[in-house]
């Protein structure tokens, strides 16, 4: 059995996709520039942000719910043609993978054929115009070629990933046949079709995603990955989603911190020493100094802190301050951005560093963590207890 593409595994798709065509702004403006208006990257970065923005929700949905929502968005946010095309693509990928909550390779490729089909069809286009469709045909034409050929998943992965990215080179030396770039004197030959570039940003992104959560014989998910994380919040008011905002700001800047620190070479030690002494810092300043179990809950756990984590008390007296986290901020924000799913959970204990130093500076409480959710269990589990009860 092959492996099963879920929303959750989609919506982190979308956050790996968002970020890559952030950090590559700069250089699609100056593709868009040489043969178009030069706002293709502003419309697609733009319409990113606006999925990004309800990830939490498509995460609670079945993949054809996603696949509609994001039509939807994308063609009310994304501005010019590419809005109409990406929003009327997955609209029709929605309709063919109708009532499936979780998508196999074979309806994975069904979905992706109906997205180029609706492209070609609404644009008026065919592979070879110079458009973005010349980096989506040549990917689910290596799809079937490799399903109808018993590839492995992970080959059929780096087929597909690898037919984008020619295809969309390949748009260098094609003559534009629609757009601005026609009306050139040399149709644009030469130059890169921005639209074919990003979007084989974006079948890459998926393609690397899903070979990065097969297991080691191909062909199934593993057991743990991205699609075990369960984070989806079930309670909400204005006030709590204004903390959870500030929570995911905090979270997102330390997490890319931390990743850009990893890509150098890094070794994160430093992270977890600086969330320490934050931690300690606060502990010896922003709470009360007791060896009142009690006194302290009621500073730890205020009312805004259980909403935003869906706190769950299991135990609060003199001895003991157990709870459950439902939801955790911190997770959803490194989920939205894209960062490597493997790296969550790292990033989970070095924040919880920060409440290790907090209690540090208790002489009389002790600090432990259990389960949580960046591990793929259902809460994180804290554990803070009078020295020894």
């Amino acid at each position: 059995m092959g492996f099963q593409l879920t929303s959750g595994d989609y919506v982190l798709f979308l956050g790996r996709a968002a970020r890559k065509i952030a950090e590559n702004g700069d250089y699609i403006s100056a593709l868009d520039a040489a043969t178009g208006d030069g706002d293709h990257w502003a419309n697609i970065n733009m319409g990113f942000e606006h999925l990004l923005a309800a990830a939490d929700e498509m995460r609670a949905m079945p993949i054809h719910g996603v696949f509609k929502k994001i039509g939807m968005l994308m063609m009310s946010k994304i501005g010019g043609s590419s809005g109409i095309l990406y929003g009327g693509a997955y609209m029709a990928a929605s309709k063919k993978c109708a009532d499936k909550e979780a998508l196999s390779s074979e309806e994975l490729c069904l979905a992706l054929e109906a997205m180029v089909k609706d492209m070609m069809n609404r644009g008026k286009a065919e592979p070879g115009m110079k458009t973005m469709i010349d980096a989506l045909y040549p990917a689910v034409e290596a799809y079937k070629a490799a399903l109808a050929e018993g590839k492995s998943d992970r080959e059929t992965m780096a087929l597909v990933k690898r037919a984008a990215v020619d295809g969309a080179e390949a748009t260098r030396q094609m003559e534009a046949v629609k757009g601005r770039a026609s009306y050139q004197v040399n149709k644009g030959v030469g130059h890169l079709d921005p639209g074919a570039v990003t979007m084989s940003y974006q079948i890459e992104c998926l393609c690397d995603h899903i070979a990065e959560n097969l297991s080691e014989d191909d062909n199934t998910h593993s057991k743990g990955e991205t699609t075990m994380i369960k984070n989806t919040p079930s309670k909400t008011n204005d006030r709590t989603e204004l903390l959870r905002s500030a929570i995911e700001h905090r979270a997102t800047w330390m997490g890319l911190l931390i990743d850009e620190a990893k890509k150098k070479g890094l070794d994160t030690s430093f992270a977890h020493e600086a969330v320490l002494r934050c931690g300690m810092f606060h502990g010896q300043n922003k709470f009360p100094r007791t060896d009142d179990l009690e006194e302290f809950a009621r500073a730890f756990a205020t009312e805004d802190v259980v909403n935003a984590f869906e706190m769950e008390i299991l135990n609060s007296d003199d001895k003991h301050l157990h709870i459950d986290f439902h939801y955790c901020p911190l997770v959803s924000a490194w989920l939205k951005v894209g960062l490597p799913v493997e790296d969550i959970p790292e990033l989970c204990e070095i924040a919880m560093d920060g409440d290790r130093g907090i209690i540090k500076t208790y002489d009389k409480f002790t600090f432990e963590l259990g389960d949580t959710i960046a591990k793929g269990n259902d809460v994180c589990q804290i554990r803070i207890d009078k020295a020894g009860e």
